[in-house]
């Protein structure tokens, strides 16, 4: 009986062969943002995008932290939403290239089927071609000063209070209207109902 020994004389490329992140490396971040979780689909260099990864709000910048002082230059995008503007200015104090972009329809394919796997590989990928030079990748919005933000806040729940009266005035009025009634104008004032 003859006995073989093989050997494995496979060769890879030095970018295969990477187990880790090289120091210094550009990541670029998708990132979907939710109340209790964040979704973020991480680009190394030029690679692929990784899988989705999920972390809970205040595991988030602690792992940016650690990529930073790991020499790694980042770059991050999410949409704009109700949370407001305060992760970009934390991320953007601590160094990292971050990006707010308008909200926006992010299902490119048109298949119906929305994820926030999706949404954030979508911004990674949008990211990439943006930091290539392609300008309209992203729909980039200035990030306002707390003061601003703050002055942006009082004149939006006003206008959410007069869209709500002006709602419960009609719904009154269709009441009184389906009950017969002669609907007065300005019925809701207390001169009305003397």
């Amino acid at each position: 009986m003859l006995k073989y020994i093989l050997q494995s004389t496979q060769t890879t490329t030095p970018e295969a062969s990477k187990t880790s992140l090289q120091p210094g490396s550009e990541i670029k971040l998708g990132l979907d943002i939710h109340s209790t979780k964040y979704v973020v689909v991480a680009q190394y260099d030029h690679a692929t995008p990784k899988a989705p990864r999920s972390f809970a709000p205040a595991e988030f910048l602690p792992w940016i932290d650690r990529l930073l002082r790991e020499g790694h230059s980042i770059h991050l995008v999410y949409e704009a939403c109700g949370f407001g503007f305060g992760l970009c200015r934390e991320l953007r104090n601590r160094g990292v290239d971050c990006q707010v972009i308008a909200p926006q329809r992010l299902d490119e394919k048109n298949t119906g089927v929305k994820t926030d796997g999706r949404d954030a590989k979508t911004l990674c990928l949008r990211l990439d071609r943006w930091l290539q030079g392609n300008r309209d990748a992203l729909a980039t919005i200035r990030i306002p000063t707390p003061e601003e933000e703050q002055k942006r806040q009082i004149h939006r729940q006003r206008e959410q209070f007069v869209r709500q009266k002006t709602k419960l005035q009609a719904q009154g009025r269709c009441l009184l209207v389906n009950q017969g009634l002669v609907c007065p104008t300005l019925w809701w004032r207390p001169l009305q109902w003397e």
